[in-house]
């Protein structure tokens, strides 16, 4: 896989995964405690999280990092599970 290909595909599945659950970039950055700016980066593809907050993110929704990284349909995203808020984290 490419580098290109691996950003764009972390781009689409944080935006699906952060749209899914009703969050806007701002609210997954307080969560993640980073800015929204790093969020909007990320989805852009023009960055990477690092692989600590890619972990934190997969936690978050409640899918793996291979999810995060691979390719997606909407569909495939669609059957992902929805974040568990009766727990959130801090």
């Amino acid at each position: 896989m490419l580098e290109n290909e691996l950003k764009q595909n972390i781009a689409h599945n944080i935006t699906a995964l952060r749209k899914k659950n009703n969050m806007t970039q701002a609210e997954l950055a307080e969560q993640l405690n980073y800015s929204d700016k790093s969020i909007s980066k990320w989805e852009r593809g023009d960055g990477l999280p690092d692989v600590f907050v890619l972990v934190k993110i997969a936690e978050m929704f409640g899918v793996t990092v291979n999810d995060i990284v691979s390719l997606n349909s909407p569909d495939e995203i669609e059957q992902l599970p929805l974040r568990d808020t009766t727990h959130p984290r801090r």
